[in-house]
């Protein structure tokens, strides 16, 4: 008997178990907006800087982790540390220039 007292497939009844399945299923949310943001940031201006927001993210997101298991209202520390990266990392994931042409025709993006 598992310690929920919950037997598989139930995924109901025990107020930790849902939060803790809630906060892992909260990240696949936010993948879609971070990930691809960070990665598109180190092609078009840091690799480094990118890595430092991934990680400013995975903090935030461990933080957001173990505080919703505890408590619903100990999540939003963590939710504000991982929501930070993914803004400035949009902004920059736009290229300086478009595609084609030469430097003095390309249009600058800012």
């Amino acid at each position: 008997m598992p310690a929920t007292g919950i037997l598989a497939p139930v995924m109901t009844g025990d107020p930790v178990l849902e939060r803790t399945c809630r906060a892992h299923v909260n990240p696949l949310e936010w993948m879609p907006i971070a990930l691809p943001s960070m990665w598109l940031f180190a092609i078009y201006r840091s690799p480094a800087v990118a890595a430092i927001l991934g990680l400013v993210w995975i903090v935030g997101r461990v933080i957001y982790f173990y505080g919703y298991i505890a408590d619903p209202t100990k999540r939003f520390p963590g939710f504000f540390i991982q929501s930070l990266p993914p803004s400035p990392a949009a902004r920059g994931a736009r290229p300086h220039r478009l595609p084609g042409g030469d430097e003095h025709s390309a249009i600058v993006i800012r």
